[in-house]
């Protein structure tokens, strides 16, 4: 006996890949931390930022998922599947990089304004 329906499992779906993505983001984060800074974090807050961060991803691409479902109930199950999957990728791939060079760019520039701030 299956309980659960199509529109469950691609939220479920959603809330697995934002996992994925929370971790991987993660581990990224860590490692530019590791590269950039010389230093580790420590044990404790590797996993409690990762854990924070699967869980918000997790919740952020099951609402999506859930929005989209609501909001376009003629497009197809699969088609959000498949995009959710896609979009999470693409973030899990993009935002550390992305978050380091708005970090670089906006330090380069304060340094303009004002160049005495260390």
């Amino acid at each position: 006996m299956d309980y659960l329906t199509d529109t469950d499992r691609v939220i479920f779906l959603a809330g697995g890949v934002g996992l994925v993505v929370g971790l991987a983001i993660n581990a990224q984060e860590l490692a530019f931390d590791q590269w950039l800074n010389q230093e580790w974090l420590g044990w404790d807050r590797a996993i409690s930022r990762g854990v924070v961060s699967a869980i918000v991803w997790a919740l952020i691409l099951s609402a999506l998922a859930f929005i989209t479902i609501l909001y376009e109930p003629a497009k197809p199950l699969s088609a959000i599947s498949r995009s959710v999957t896609q979009l999470g990728i693409w973030i899990a791939l993009v935002s550390p990089s992305a978050t380091r060079a708005g970090l670089w760019l906006t330090d380069r520039i304060v340094k303009r304004i004002r160049p005495d701030s260390e």
